[in-house]
């Protein structure tokens, strides 16, 4: 299986843990400091661009999606890329989309494959609360924000 398959679902995942949880903090200070240290998107922009990099444990879960997608397709996954993979023209083929794709309906977001490809007969797996899995991750990664901005604000970086 690719591994932008999984770079695609994994970020997606670590993207809708992030940006829920700061949304979660955007009204209040996450351990007695402003939100404002903490990276995130402003009106029009993509939590993509600001968001830190995809932790391991984001890939790990993607790889647990994967087996719930086997599990619910009764196929193992690359035989789902390639299928899904099959009415898209050669230069148009990306594995990453596809992933994130994957996981956006499987989140129930609404936003799936099928929006711009044929139906290609997917059961989707219900994982709707999937990426909580990386709570730790992201309230560590906002700790570590946090102390970064305080200590340049007293010039110790």
């Amino acid at each position: 299986m690719a591994d932008t398959l999984i770079e695609g679902m994994a970020r997606t995942l670590w993207l809708m843990a992030y940006a829920d949880t700061y949304d979660q903090l955007a009204e209040r200070s996450y351990n007695g400091e402003a939100s404002e240290h903490i990276a995130h998107a402003g009106p029009g922009e993509d939590w993509a661009d600001h968001a830190p990099a995809t932790p391991d444990a984001a890939r790990m879960l993607a790889w647990r999606l994967v087996g719930r997608f086997e599990e619910a397709n009764q196929a193992p996954m690359s035989r789902l890329i390639d299928y899904a993979l099959s009415s898209v023209p050669e230069a148009e083929r990306d594995e990453g989309k596809l992933g994130h794709c994957l996981v956006m309906r499987a989140l129930g977001t609404g936003v799936a494959w099928e929006d711009d490809h044929p139906d290609w007969g997917c059961v989707y797996p219900q994982a709707d609360c999937f990426y909580y899995d990386l709570q730790g991750a992201v309230e560590a990664s906002f700790t570590e924000q946090i102390e970064t901005g305080r200590a340049k604000e007293v010039g110790l970086l």
